[in-house]
């Protein structure tokens, strides 16, 4: 009898040792289903959309070849033979695109984007021709003045491009670093010339009697930073590579080209 009373005491503490166990497994469970999921917060600069604006100030060339005054060509405003001249071009240009950063420390990026900018110049402002097709100098006697041959210029670059970005300082609140791209556009050049070109044109009122707007291919390059959620600030420059063959029949030609831009620009990032 006492060895019964024995084994059902031990039969006993076994299921109730089990019974402990298990419902101790079971709240450890429960715990880990109430905890809630911890989020890998995100360390450095966060992908975002923007939009951006910039004021742009740098070099344009105008490169005239007019043909002697005796040619039906000649354009009496400018000296004859080949002359080239360079004016200050300002402006404005804005953006809209997306940047986004990758790997888990987030130094290195990219962003992609539309954008148009615009130039205005005056090649040769205040310059005088004498009739003999050649340029007056200052404080020497010139033959008859025919007048100034200050040629206003306006540019538009439009198109899209996608930039590299090098963060040194990589934080989520703050960040400096690089940038390096390219730029494919369409660009377009309108001047004070254009209405004499069009009688000089033996196409005239036709899409081939000038032609303003070429393909163009551009660096963009510079340093940035961002501070805060929304604010970022750039200094960069672009570079065009190719030139604009705006006319050139008759032995008159004119060829223009930005040279170069510096530009300041603010962006929000949404």
């Amino acid at each position: 009898m006492k060895k019964f009373v024995v084994f059902k005491t031990l039969c006993l503490s076994v299921v109730l040792g089990h019974s402990l166990v298990a419902a101790e497994g079971s709240t450890e469970v429960q715990k880990q289903l109430e905890k809630p999921k911890e989020y890998k917060v995100v360390k450095g600069e966060k992908n975002a959309w923007y939009l951006g604006i910039s004021y742009q100030v740098g070099q344009a060339s105008q490169s005239v070849k007019n043909p002697p005054k005796s040619s039906e060509f000649n354009y009496p405003k400018f000296p004859v033979g080949k002359t080239d001249y360079l004016a200050v071009m300002q402006g404005l240009g804005l953006t809209v695109g997306y940047k986004q950063f990758f790997g888990e420390k987030r130094w290195f990026g990219a962003r992609y984007y539309g954008f148009m900018d615009y130039g205005h110049a005056v090649f040769g402002a205040n310059a005088l021709t004498s009739d003999n097709g050649g340029v007056c100098k200052l404080n020497e006697p010139c033959a008859t003045k025919v007048g100034t041959m200050g040629n206003l210029s306006d540019m538009f670059t439009y198109g899209v491009g996608i930039d590299t970005l090098y963060n040194v300082i990589n934080k989520e609140d703050a960040s400096f670093g690089f940038f390096f791209g390219a730029q494919i556009a369409g660009n377009s050049w309108g001047n004070t010339t254009g209405a004499f070109l069009e009688t000089k044109s033996p196409y005239k009122h036709t899409s081939y009697s000038l032609d303003p707007a070429i393909f163009q291919f551009l660096f963009n390059l510079g340093i940035r930073t961002h501070i805060g959620q929304h604010q970022e600030f750039d200094f960069g420059v672009k570079i065009p590579t190719i030139n604009v063959y705006y006319f050139n029949h008759g032995n008159l030609s004119f060829t223009y080209r930005r040279q170069y831009s510096l530009y300041v620009g603010y962006r929000y990032n949404f």
